[in-house]
């Protein structure tokens, strides 16, 4: 079993830093800094994550419901890693925030500054405590997502949905966690 509260950040910011060294995704020194596609790719893609969450609840989707939630912890981590910003992510203090702020992100006027840290390690925190307030075990499904995500492959700029030489994807044969039995 994972540890709990400020240790998460920890073990979380690990794993996702093994993803992107393995798919030679360098940190820079801030978000800011971040090459302007990056930066528009990470905010597509953590909107993107936000409105599977808000799709998943309202079909009372409940593994996806974690998915949805482990993957946007995973995507803001990511971003937060890409940004350079370890320091402030693990030595944050996280605030509570509802699934209904999540939302913020789904929103198209979303944009990523170097003022989003704070936002964002907020998010990956919230995504885990209200993985475990719905009763569901988020730990578990990190290491499932985690397995899954180490077995994809970095994408070329057209062989993405995303169309984004920023993405790494699944490739033939690969198969989704099951969370199922974890709701």
């Amino acid at each position: 079993m994972r540890p709990n509260h400020e240790d998460q950040m920890v073990w979380m910011w690990e794993d996702v830093e093994r993803f992107h060294k393995k798919f030679d995704l360098p940190p820079y020194g801030s978000i800011a800094s971040m090459p302007d596609d990056l930066r528009n790719f990470r905010e597509i893609f953590l909107r993107e994550e936000a409105l599977e969450i808000k799709e998943a609840k309202s079909r009372q989707d409940h593994a996806e419901v974690l998915d949805g939630l482990i993957d946007l912890a995973y995507v803001a981590i990511g971003t937060l890693y890409l940004g350079g910003s370890k320091k402030t992510c693990l030595l944050s203090s996280f605030l509570e925030l509802h699934t209904s702020d999540f939302q913020v992100m789904a929103r198209p006027e979303f944009k990523l500054t170097d003022g989003s840290v704070q936002y964002l390690v907020d998010v990956t925190s919230s995504c885990r405590k209200a993985a475990l307030a719905f009763g569901y075990n988020f730990d578990v499904g990190w290491a499932r997502v985690q397995s899954a995500n180490m077995k994809k492959v970095r994408a070329t700029d057209s062989s993405g949905k995303r169309k984004s030489q920023w993405d790494v994807i699944k490739p033939q044969g690969w198969t989704a966690p099951d969370l199922s039995d974890l709701v």
